[in-house]
This record gives C-alpha cells, structure tokens and sequence, in this order.
C-alpha cells in the first residue's frame, strides 16, 4: 500500500525509467518513521480575494481599484476645523474648504484661514462655511449660517448680503445652504426659508417662498440644493417637500414627491443632493430613501437603498452629496455608510469606510462634501474627519494585505516567496501565516497552514521560498520545517527533513532558498547547513559547506540568495561570507569578498540579493549598495545612496522588458536606468505596502507584471504603466513680505499702497530703497505629493542662472542696487515634470531721492550757481585787492625811493669807514707777527730751563725715596731724627726749585 501511494504521488516527478528507484526512496522514507508523507488529504479552507479588481490585476479596466489610499488634512496640517461642509478649487489651483469655524484656503502646504470680525465690514459674515459657489475666476459666493458674501479673490474683500425686514428685495433669509448659477448671470440661492434669485445688474432679490395657498409654491422654505441642467431647466431640492422644477415660465413649480403607492416616485420628501451627470440623467441624494434616478423625460425615479444582506448595495440610506467626476464615476456620500461609488454597469455600489487598522482608509464615515480637482484628484470632505484626498496618479501600484478583522485577506502580512505558477495561480508565502493560494480569475484564495494534529499539512507556516518543477509540483521551502514537495491537484504536502542518522538527507530544516536547474535538480539554500543538492530521480541530498582550510569550497554555510544564471553557474549570497559562485563542471566554488581600501571589491559580505540582466551582467545586492560585476575582471562597481539610490540595504533585485533593474530597500523601491544611470525612487506615498520589504520576495511574471514583498503585504505592478504623472504644475505667489512681516492687500502704509490684489494675482511691484530686506513665497499647485514638489527661482537683472533650490518654497532678497529687475520661479510636480514656464512678477526699486535723475540734475545746477557765485565774488574781490595793490604800489615805490637815496648815502660812509678798519687790520697783523716771533723765543729759553730744573728735582726726590726705603728697617730714636733732618733738606732743596721756576715764569707772562 505504501508502496502504491508514493507511487501515485511522484509519478508526475518521474518518468517510467525512474520507478525502479522508487522502493530505495520509500525505503530511506519509511524505514526511519518520519512523516514525509500525507494520508489522508487535507483540502485548505476557501477565502475570497480581499480587495476588488479581479485580485488588483492594475492592467485590467476597474472603476476604482483595490488601491483607493486616502490622504487625509486635518487640525493637525492647519485646518481650522474639521468638518469640512464645502469644498471648491479657484482658477489658480488653490483649495477652499469650508468648516464651522471659518473658510480655509490651502496651498498644499499650509492654510490661511478667513474668520468673521466684527469690526470689519470687509471680512466674512459669519464662520459657519456651508457652502461655496465659484461665479468666475474673481469671484466666489460664499453661503453662511448668517448671511451670504461675494468674495473677491483678486482683494480678498467680501461683500456681505442679508435679510431686511423692511426690504423685499432683500435676502429672504441669512441661513444659505445652496447657491447655482444660471445661464443669464443671475445667482441662485436657496436659504431655510425660500429661494432667492439675485439680479447682478440691478443687485436685487427676487424671492420664492412656500405658500399653502398656492399650489404653484415651492413646496418648501428649506433649500439644500439647486440645479440648472444642460436645458436650462431650475431643480431645487428642499428638506420636506421633496424636489421641485421651476416652470419654464417662471411662475410656478413641478414638484416631486414621494407616493408610498409608486415605487417609480422619488424614495423620500427630505432630499439632500442633486447633481446631474454627463447623459443627462439626474441623481438624487435622500434622507432616509438612499439614492434616487430620474430620468427628465420619462419623470420616473428609480432608487437605490442600503441592504444589510447585500455588500455591494449603497452603505446607507442617508445620502448627503453626489458628485460625478471627469470619467463618469458616480460618487455618493452617505451619513454612515462612508464613501461610495456607483458602478452604472452593475448597478452595485463600492464602499470606502473608515478602518481604525487602516491608516490610508477613510477618516470618517459621515461624508459631506465631493468635488474633483483640475488633475483629476478626489477631496472628500467629512464630518468631524478633515478632508480626505484620493489622487489616482499616485496609485501606480496594487497592493494586497492582512486585515485581522477581515476574512478576506490574505493570511499575513509579512511577506516571504511569491511565485505565478504555470497556470496562472499566484502562491504567496509568508513568514509565520503559511501558504497562500490566489485565484485572481475567480477571486478565490486558499490557505494552506500547518496543523499540529495533521501530519500532512504543510510542516511550518514560516514559508521562505517556492518553486515549481516541470511537472507542477511546488517545491517549498521553510524555515525549521524543511523543505515540502506539494502537489496541487492532490493537494498533498510531503515533507523532506534533516535526518542526523542519514548523510544524504537534508543538511539543515531552516530552508531559506529553493531553486531548480534545467535538469530538474533542487539547489537547496539553508540557513546554517550550507548548500544542498536533491535528485528527485533518487532521493538523495548532496550537501556542500565552507571549509576553512578549502578556499574553493562554500564562503558561508548562511545562504541568503539564490541565482543560476545562462550558464548554469549557481550563484550565492551568503550571511557574511560574501558571494560565492559554484561550478558544476569542476565543483569548485570561487568567492568574492570585500576587501577594505579596495572600491573595485564586493562593497559588504553580506550578500542578499543576486540577479542577472538580458545582457548576461550579474548584479548582487549587499548591505552596502548594489554592485555590478565585470565578468571578465572579476571587479565590481558599486552605487549607493550618493549615486541615487534610496537606501543601501538591497534585499530584491528584478529586471523589467525594458532592461531597467527594480531594487527593493529598507526605504521603498527604486527604478534604476544602467544605460543612463538614472535613479526613480518610489516611496510609501505612492502606493507602497511599506518603505521596508523583505529579501527573497520579488518575482516577475511571464507577462512581465512585477512583485515584491515587505512587512505589510505586497505590491504588484506592471513597469509599462508605470508613467509619470503628466499634469503640469501651475506655479503661484503666496505671500510677500517686508522685514519678515506678510504685506496687506490695500492698506496704506507709509503714503503708499504696496499690493492692490492678492499677490497671486499681482504683476509689479514698486519698492522704496527703504524696503532692505523682501521676500517671496511659492508653490506648485499640485496635490499628489506636494512634499515632493521642486523649484527653481532667478531674479533678472541680478542672476543669468536658475537656483534650483529642491523643495525649498521661499526665496529672500536684500539691499538690493536700485532698477528694474523681475523675479521668475519654476516648479515641478512630484515626478519631476517642470512648468518651465512658472510665474514671474516684475520688480522696482526706487532709488534714494538723493540718487534720481531729477536730483542728480538739481545737484548739479546747484553746484553749477554755486560755483558761478564763487566765480564773481573772486572776481570782484580780485578787483578790489588790484586797485589796493596798486595804490599800495605806488606807495611802496616813494618809500623805497627814500630808503634807497638813504642807503647810498650810507654806503658811501660805510666805504670810507672800511677803509680805516682796513688800515687798523693790517697795524694789527704787524703788531701779532712781532709779538708772536717774541714769544717764540721765550719759550725756547723756557723749555732749557725746565729742562735743567727737572734734573735738579730729580736729585732730591731720589734721595727722599732712599731714606724713605731706610725707615722701613727698625732704627733707634736718634738714628731716626737724623734721618729727618736730611729730609727736611731735600724737600727745601725742592722748594727751592721750584720758586725759581714760578718766578721765572712771572717774569716771562709779562
């Protein structure tokens, strides 16, 4: 029996020369008592596919697909509260939402809020915002709980219109819930007491009321909502008196109400909505009978209502908007059914509610306000929930997930191997939830799990990697439970494991990867046991692990990717030991590692991605970066972060038809370009199940559709769809200021007015030298992903190149050089597409009234006078001091003609005193030669007698010393006596001398 059974179950394995070896592999099977083998079937539980859209196939035509991802604006952005009763875009791009407590206009960025003030005529009436009516690019009217503005844009000033008791031509209340346009340029509005039709030339009210007298009357004073179709044809909606058509004649209304008799009535008296769509068709939005067609011609209603037993009717009876968009989608929006759409081809209806577990579901289930913007984007306003926003350009990719309180999911979230097998089925498997089985034809799913009480089911739900041979079996591998052959159609698990007392089992339980080569044998990639090799012909694992002292055997025994490339090389990423590529002619293993210092090395050991390109190139992810190898060399080039790419940890790498490589991160996926080296990265904002996925999840179909795995699901998408968004941005003004301080719009500060309109809207300005220090703000108007916006700015006259500034929104100036100069930005959209164009505004500075022309020239003949002045002053003064000079000249002249006449006559005494002291100085000389020639001869005389006296001194101070030298020696008292009296005659001796020498040189003075 056994025998029979293994039989049954390989035999699409094997062919029928194979089945001799049969018995050796039951044998090794059963002999050890292992359950390898599944009894009796276990057949999964059947789920259903968790969102719409044929499983989220994007290629295939959906109304709204099954990745609706709301955005969401709340207090918490700026709003100045959060139930949004009204929303409008104005010609520029700007949102205008109205709340309880003001009207809010947004840039993308940040709001500016307008508020009543009561000392401000000009300001809004009141802050109960109920609804706003765009009459042109200049005006808006605004409806209030009291009173109705007319607000211009361009000023920013409102004028405010109420009720009069004592004018019938007043407003007929100051409650507005409703204002229309018509074809003639009057204005609609329905208040809770009447409709009123203002008159733009004469600026009167014309007011229709109910009157029970008059069956003509409107049939009720409460108007929620007014309607001139594509005839020119007045629908008014009223809450209680069901719906009303204005007769062509203008005196009388059709109503239409509802008869509990007809089904084809309309469904309910208190109608909330009105809209009419692209064929003509009018929908109406009820308190209590859902969603309501009619059909102008026929006068015949059809409604829609909620149905608990039915998932895909409308999600409640309360309908308080509808909307038609660009595409013929009909949006309703229910009191507590959250957001629907309405699919006219089935009549069903799809719900998009608020999920506490759901971060990108709908904040709110009260839906209030719809309106779809110039790019196509949803702005769902709700109760109490902010504004919701759906753009679908930034849906470019199908994500599927768990939702614990949702059957209709898949069984987890944290995603492992997905793999579309050979009929089109997709398996998914995942890391702690099993199995999973998708039906995307039927919107089926199956999931396979382990149960502890079944041994045939699969061995662990912690499902790493999934192949499929040639003859449909899936080969799956998982970690701590081995590897598990599972055929399909038998839906049978046979579970292969590590046997310690057999060489040629499985190395290791903790299977991370499973791939299998043209000749249908298994590479088994573990985690911890190396690699194994399995031949299903004969049962047997081959296993290779790293040999230290081998430097061709395996560089780690943790293998953590997989590739055999056009050569049947086996390629493998391993856990710290770097790549290692496997021969299978010459069994050897050749590694590459990271060298530090060495740029052209494997830039990390830990290897968790390989892949190969159309071109034959190999391409690993490691930890650090993506790296292309150079077959021929050996080398490596790396590109990391500063190259472009969003994050460093590669965990997938997949090439779509067009060559471009797709590469999963911890920080989303990124679209890299090898030829022109370009990055695209995509982030969590644009559809992602999460910036972080996991490694070994990526797979690419045979119709080229793409998958990658990460911690919340998965993401599928079609690169070929994968365009830009193609709107182009308009680039505005927002704000201008002066010394950090916003400049007011008409106000008069110091004798000049610096902004007339709003600065969107403004074309020059003119500034004073004074104004050192100016700024500008900026944004490109499109809401998709507004952080991702770029910009560029230039002020000519100043800079010859665009500052591209990234997502920078504000650009300051100052002390400017006086001149006309004109500021430009530009802006791109959140993929990159730039509005070359932009805005610009042309700027004058003003010099310093010392600095103008006219004061340059007032300067100048000033100068010019003064120096003309100076010029005649000196001239006459020069004239005076002439005829001073002269007379003084003159006078001059006649002294020095005295003095002259003086002077001769003094020179001529002086000449014959010169002559006297001429004689004196010559008796002089003579005199001196004489007594010089005497005195000569003196001192001749005088030199022979000191001469002679010097040898007669000389004598006696010689004997002085001599007996100066005897008294040295000891001597009696007499001795001593007689030597002083020869002393005493020496010094007379010497005394002597020299009298005779100061007499004879007495003598010789004279």
């Amino acid at each position: 029996m056994k025998d029979a059974f293994v039989r049954g179950l390989f035999f699409p394995i094997m062919n029928f020369q194979q089945i001799g070896k049969i018995s050796m592999l039951c044998f090794s099977l059963f002999v050890i008592d292992t359950p390898f083998f599944a009894y009796p079937l276990h057949f999964p539980i059947q789920q259903s596919i968790p969102q719409s859209g044929s499983a989220g196939r994007v290629n295939e035509p959906k109304l709204v697909g099954q990745n609706v991802r709301f955005k969401h604006l709340s207090l918490e952005d700026g709003l100045s509260q959060s139930s949004i009763n009204t929303i409008a875009q104005d010609d520029q791009g700007f949102m205008w939402f109205g709340t309880e407590t003001g009207l809010n206009k947004y840039d993308g960025y940040r709001f500016k809020v307008y508020i009543e003030n009561s000392s401000d005529t000009s300001a809004i009436s009141n802050n109960i915002v109920n609804v706003i009516f765009k009459e042109s690019e200049e005006i808006f009217w605004i409806g209030t709980d009291k009173g109705l503005n007319r607000f211009d844009l361009y000023k920013e000033k409102f004028t405010r219109f109420f009720h009069d008791p004592e004018d019938p031509n007043s407003l007929s209340n100051d409650r507005i819930f409703s204002i229309a346009g018509s074809q003639d340029g009057s204005i609609w509005v329905g208040t809770e007491d009447g409709l009123n039709r203002y008159d733009t030339e004469s600026k009167k009210f014309v007011r229709y009321k109910n009157d029970i007298n008059d069956p003509k009357s409107i049939t009720n004073g409460t108007i929620t909502g007014i309607l001139e179709d594509r005839n020119g044809q007045l629908w008014v909606a009223t809450l209680g008196g069901g719906l009303n058509r204005l007769n062509k004649d203008g005196k009388g209304f059709t109503s239409f109400k509802n008869d509990p008799s007809d089904p084809e009535s309309l469904s309910d008296d208190h109608v909330l909505g009105l809209v009419e769509d692209r064929d003509g068709i009018l929908w109406i939005g009820t308190e209590n009978g859902g969603l309501n067609q009619l059909n102008p011609d026929s006068e015949k209603f059809r409604s829609f209502q909620y149905d608990p037993e039915n998932p895909f009717s409308i999600g409640d009876n309360h309908v308080n908007v509808i909307y038609e968009d660009q595409m013929g989608v009909l949006w309703i929006g229910t009191h507590s059914g959250g957001l629907n759409v309405f699919d006219r081809k089935t009549n069903s209806f799809k719900r998009y509610e608020a999920k506490v577990d759901d971060p990108y579901s709908m904040s709110s289930n009260r839906v209030i306000s719809i309106l779809e913007d110039q790019t196509g984007t949803i702005w769902v306003g709700t109760w109490i929930g902010g504004a919701n926003i759906y753009n679908r350009s930034t849906q470019k990719f199908d994500h599927y997930k768990h939702e614990p309180n949702n059957p209709n999911s898949i069984s987890h979230n944290d995603i492992r191997p997905i793999l579309e097998d050979s009929k089109g089925y997709l398996w998914v498997g995942t890391d702690g939830g099993g199995l999973n089985k998708i039906d995307r034809d039927k919107n089926e799913i199956k999931v396979y799990q382990h149960d502890f009480n079944n041994i045939h089911s699969l061995s662990s739900n912690h499902v790493y990697d999934i192949s499929e041979d040639r003859n449909g079996i899936l080969w799956i591998g998982t970690d701590g439970g081995g590897l598990n052959a599972f055929d399909p159609e038998k839906e049978l698990f046979v579970h292969l494991k590590h046997d310690p007392f057999q060489s040629n089992s499985l190395s290791n339980n903790h299977v991370r990867l499973v791939k299998i080569d043209q000749f249908g044998k298994l590479w088994v990639g573990t985690n911890g046991g190396g690699l194994d090799i399995y031949d299903p012909a004969t049962g047997n694992f081959t296993n290779y692990k790293n040999d230290p002292g081998d430097p061709h055997s395996l560089a780690n025994n943790r293998i953590y990717a997989m590739y055999i490339d056009k050569s049947e090389r086996i390629w493998l990423g391993t856990y710290g030991g770097g790549l290692s590529m496997f021969d299978q002619q010459t069994q050897k293993f050749t590694n590459f590692k990271n060298t530090p210092g060495d740029p052209k090395s494997l830039s990390n050991d830990f290897v968790l991605a390989v892949f190969e390109d159309k071109n034959g190139t190999i391409w690993v992810g490691t930890s650090v970066g993506l790296c292309k190898m150079n077959k021929t060399s050996g080398d490596f080039t790396t590109y990391t972060k500063k190259d472009g790419l969003s994050d460093e940890v590669i965990y997938d790498i997949l090439s779509d038809n067009n060559g471009e490589i797709w590469i999963s991160s911890n920080v989303g996926l990124t679209r890299f370009d090898p030829d022109d080296l370009e990055f695209k990265n995509y982030d969590v904002k644009d559809g992602l199940q999460s910036n972080e996925f996991n490694t070994g999840t990526a797979f690419k179909s045979k119709n080229g559709e793409m998958f990658f795995g990460g911690i919340n699901g998965f993401n599928s998408f079609f690169p070929e769809h994968m365009l830009d968004n193609p709107y182009v941005p308009k680039i505005v003004l927002t704000n201008f200021t002066i010394f950090n301080k916003s400049v007011p719009i008409g106000e008069i500060e110091d004798g000049r007015t610096l902004l007339e309109r709003s600065i969107t809207k403004t074309k020059e300005i003119e500034l004073s030298y004074t104004d050192k220090v100016f700024a500008f703000e900026y944004a490109a108007l499109h809401y998709s992903a507004p952080e991702k916006n770029k910009y560029a700015y230039m002020i000519e006259g100043l800079e010859e190149d665009w500052n591209y500034v990234g997502s920078r929104r504000f650009v300051s100036y100052t002390s400017l050089p006086a001149g006309k100069y004109v500021f430009r930005v530009k802006g791109s959209n959140n993929d990159g597409l730039w509005n070359e164009e932009g805005t610009s505004i042309n700027l004058t500075i003003l010099p310093a009234w010392w600095s103008t022309i006219w004061a340059r020239v007032l300067f100048g003949l000033m100068i010019v006078g003064i120096a003309t002045f100076l010029y005649m002053l000196r001239m006459r003064k020069l004239k005076q001091q002439k005829k001073e000079l002269e007379l003084l000249v003159a006078q001059r002249t006649k002294e020095l003609k005295v003095k002259n006449e003086r002077i001769v006559q003094q020179a001529e005494e002086l000449h014959a005193y010169n002559a006297n002291l001429n004689q004196l100085n010559e008796n002089l000389e003579q005199t001196v030669a004489d007594r010089t020639k005497e005195l000569t001869e003196k001192n001749r005389k005088l030199e022979e007698y000191a001469f002679m006296n010097a040898h007669n001194l000389r004598l006696p101070i010689t004997n002085i010393q001599g007996l100066i030298q005897l008294f040295e020696i000891d001597r009696s008292y007499e001795e001593t006596k007689e030597m002083l009296k020869l002393v005493k005659g020496q010094s007379d001796q010497i005394d002597k001398v020299l009298i005779d020498i100061q007499s004879k040189l007495d003598k010789d003075k004279f």
